[in-house]
């Protein structure tokens, strides 16, 4: 999964999982151009040089009209993710990683219980949201820390980046 969940490949030919993909792009539409042109005289955003198809990402400033840029970006109907004092995307309503995990396990009709979600930014927070069992890794920004306090699936791993999630797949006692 990739453009904070607006995108999902199949691993081994690296195909669009069209189930998935179809509803991301049915919900977003023709949406690109419009959403970057509710924004285009804000100050503070830089558009992120990359283009994806399902959303709208840029550089910000969060000191600068945070929550005027956010709302008019929900009053637009879309969402919104901030992270790290440095993104913001804006994406298909109702879609970010959380509802695109839980799709995509749907349609692999893969339980909850056989999945691991892990995640260190304020973009991660959907899968944390999920109820599954998730691995918070030692580097996690501050902002999505404080989010997940009240979160009882949540393992909070002393270690970084992999070593943080192995570790936290070894304290759910799972073998793969």
């Amino acid at each position: 999964m990739g453009d904070v969940g607006t995108t999902v490949y199949e691993g081994k030919t690296l195909t669009p999982v069209a189930e998935v993909q179809n509803w991301i792009a049915d919900i977003w539409g023709n949406s690109s151009e419009f959403a970057t042109k509710i924004l285009v005289d804000e100050p503070g955003l830089i558009l992120q040089p990359l283009s994806p198809k399902y959303r709208v990402s840029y550089y910000y400033k969060p000191d600068q009209n945070q929550d005027r840029i956010i709302k008019k970006i929900q009053d637009a109907g879309f969402d919104c993710i901030t992270s790290a004092d440095k993104y913001l995307d804006i994406l298909p309503k109702g879609v970010a990683k959380g509802s695109t995990l839980l799709k995509l396990m749907n349609y692999l009709k893969i339980a909850s219980h056989q999945v691991i979600t892990s995640g260190d930014s304020l973009n991660d927070l959907p899968l944390f949201e999920t109820g599954i069992k998730s691995i918070a890794v030692g580097n996690s920004e501050l902002k999505l820390l404080d989010k997940i306090k009240p979160l009882k699936n949540v393992y909070y791993s002393n270690f970084p980046g992999v070593t943080g999630i192995f570790d936290g797949i070894q304290y759910y006692n799972q073998t793969f």
